[in-house]
């Protein structure tokens, strides 16, 4: 079903929209390091019990979704503290380079994750696919506990969370060039990546009929681009043209989301996917680049919670794509969300001239 399909990745990504601003401000307040260790132990947790009930037949549609809810938890506070940790761990000089390079590791586990996955799936069955992705948070845990990070003077906060929370949103509405940025994040979400979410009914005999190895190629293609895109990042000596880069990469989302979801062509659809993975590696990577250089340090975990907040809103948007591609059909549906990103694009152009300028 696609809506159930929606409503999976509606839990996952339902505590960023809930919890984001918070685990932003705890994030400027703790040592990052060991909140995100605390993290990786409530994923690999929930991936052993995941694992566990497939292989003992006891799955249920709510214990999915409970799951699917608890890892979203841990990924609320996981985004905004690790991102703040490698502007940590990096300084602001090297900055931009830390955090791309960050983003080609997850992207690059992505890809190699995804073929894997819809291998494993095949081969082995869920229930390995899910001990193999638990055996990957151990690996996580144990790097975590190596890392060694400069120390610096966010523990010391004495202030309420509440201030500390309230002073964050204040930032935030009252400039508009980073609340532009934010908007722009909540649509790429809804509406982009959303679209993402309905990738297993294209997969399926509905549309090109290539099951899960072939759904775990189109997803590692994607995670492929996205790598890519954000290692041409990484590579750069110098950052120029963010903001036009930014922009850029915002509309190709959108016009590469309408070409894939038109494709009936399997090749076609993973060429397609690994250009759109491009234009997403490169907005995530670029978006995450200005906002935390436009900052104060004390404020980084704070506006990373904001923006988590922001993609926390892509359940909504899977949800409604999944709504209607019930009712248009699924190729419809994934043709009028890119297209809302493209207009979307085409508002920011006109209305916010000084984002395209900015570094």
């Amino acid at each position: 079903s696609a809506f159930l399909v929606t409503v999976s990745f509606g839990f996952y990504f339902l505590p960023n929209l809930v919890l984001g601003p918070i685990s932003g401000t705890v994030a400027d307040r703790v040592n990052r390091k060991w909140l995100v260790i605390i993290v990786q132990v409530l994923n690999l947790a929930s991936a052993l019990v995941l694992a566990i009930i497939v292989m003992a037949d006891v799955v249920q549609v709510w214990s999915v979704l409970l799951i699917a809810l608890v890892f979203g938890i841990g990924m609320s506070f996981g985004i905004p503290t690790s991102q703040a940790l490698v502007y940590d761990i990096i300084g602001g000089q090297d900055a931009h380079n830390g955090i791309a390079l960050q983003s080609v590791g997850l992207r690059f586990v992505g890809a190699l994750g995804a073929v894997i996955g819809g291998i494993l799936i095949e081969t082995v069955g869920f229930g390995g696919a899910f001990l193999a992705s638990a055996a990957s948070f151990g690996l996580c845990l144990f790097m975590m506990t190596l890392l060694n990070n400069r120390p610096t003077q966010h523990f010391a906060e004495t202030r309420s969370v509440i201030f500390q929370l309230v002073e964050g949103f204040k930032l935030f509405l009252k400039t508009r060039f980073l609340a532009t940025i934010l908007v722009m994040a909540m649509v790429a979400e809804a509406f982009g990546y959303g679209a993402i979410s309905l990738l297993p009914v294209i997969a399926s005999e509905a549309v090109l009929g290539v099951g899960a190895s072939g759904l775990g190629i189109m997803n590692g293609a994607m995670s492929l681009g996205a790598t890519l895109g954000a290692l041409s990042l990484a590579a750069s000596l110098e950052l120029t043209h963010t903001g036009r880069r930014l922009l850029l990469a915002f509309l190709f989302c959108g016009l590469l989301t309408i070409a894939y979801s038109q494709s009936e062509i399997f090749l076609l659809s993973v060429i397609l996917l690994s250009g759109f993975g491009l234009a997403q590696g490169i907005f995530d990577t670029l978006e995450i680049i200005l906002l935390q250089k436009n900052v104060p340090d004390t404020m980084r975990g704070r506006v990373m919670g904001a923006w988590t907040f922001c993609i926390g809103v892509g359940p909504l948007g899977a949800i409604f794509l999944g709504y209607l591609a019930e009712r248009i059909g699924v190729q419809n549906a994934l043709g009028i969300s890119g297209l809302l990103v493209v207009i979307s694009a085409i508002v920011v152009v006109i209305s916010v001239p000084r984002l395209p300028e900015a570094e």
